[in-house]
């Protein structure tokens, strides 16, 4: 059998297969979110459009990623930079959080999947932590050398129990 990519294998029928005798098991994947404004803009849409695209690839990611039974899977989703993009598109990206919160994290969690957001709580708008709070604690205060204004939450989605 072929040695293939993680990324290929994600890519690949949604059935596990079996895993050749000696070969590395994955249990734990790291995903920046990158590139999403870049990939609207080749296709002549808003900004808007690629995050959203962006949401919706993370979702497959994610799907794969329990169909291949990784335990762990952390987003980061949210940089220090991106408060520095125009107003519109941070509130943009805030929007497009909680409409992930309010849809998509019910699901996996139903699939036994625990989310966190890791970061700093400062300058994050009131209605997106009331969702990221609404269903107990989500999140984690990040205890990080960056000034409280450099650091922003990111999510974090695991699989089982840290």
């Amino acid at each position: 059998m072929p040695r293939r990519s993680l990324l290929s294998r994600l890519r690949g029928p949604r059935a596990v297969a079996d895993r050749p005798a000696g070969a590395a098991e994955c249990r734990y994947l790291a995903v920046i979110m990158d590139g999403n404004g870049r990939w609207a803009k080749r296709r002549r849409l808003p900004v808007a459009a690629g995050h959203k695209a962006g949401a919706r690839a993370l979702r497959r990611l994610i799907e794969r990623a329990l169909d291949h039974q990784l335990q762990e899977v952390t987003v980061y989703s949210f940089s220090s930079e991106n408060w520095r993009r125009p107003p519109e598109e941070v509130a943009a990206l805030m929007e497009l959080f909680i409409e992930q919160i309010e849809t998509q994290v019910p699901e996996v969690q139903q699939r036994g999947v625990r989310v966190r957001f890791v970061g700093r709580r400062t300058n994050v708008p009131a209605d997106l932590l009331a969702r990221i709070d609404a269903d107990g604690p989500m999140f984690v205060e990040e205890k990080a050398l960056a000034k409280p204004e450099d650091s922003k939450p990111a999510a974090k989605a695991e699989k089982g129990g840290v």
